[in-house]
């Protein structure tokens, strides 16, 4: 329902996450996670804003607990919102989403070496 210019943004950051950080799933930005609660405990997130999602993904991922972890995805219907404004701002999101990328690609190369 969002426009196409939203769907083709989100499709693209997903396709950079995906190749410049290395984190295999479909939708990054996708904050309608369920997560093991023995695996999530293990983690100690760093980051502060949206990004903590994706940390805690990534850690996950990479197996800061010792042990990697399979991710499952099932697509969802995602509405337009139907009561208030939405809160994000472009410019904001981008600096954040660029700061993200550099800071999970930094924390691969911690789990790869």
């Amino acid at each position: 329902e969002n426009p196409w210019l939203l769907v083709a943004m989100s499709r693209f950051l997903n396709v950079i996450f995906k190749t410049f950080v290395g984190i295999p799933v479909y939708d990054v930005s996708n904050s309608f996670r369920l997560y093991r609660g023995d695996l999530l405990r293990t983690i100690s997130p760093e980051y502060a804003n949206f990004d903590v999602l994706e940390e805690i993904l990534a850690r996950i991922i990479w197996g800061e607990s010792g042990q990697s972890a399979k991710i499952l995805e099932l697509p969802f219907r995602f509405e337009q919102r139907k009561f208030g404004k939405p809160k994000r701002q472009l410019i904001v999101f981008g600096l954040q989403f660029l700061t993200a990328l550099f800071k999970l690609r930094a924390l691969r190369s911690k789990y790869r070496s």
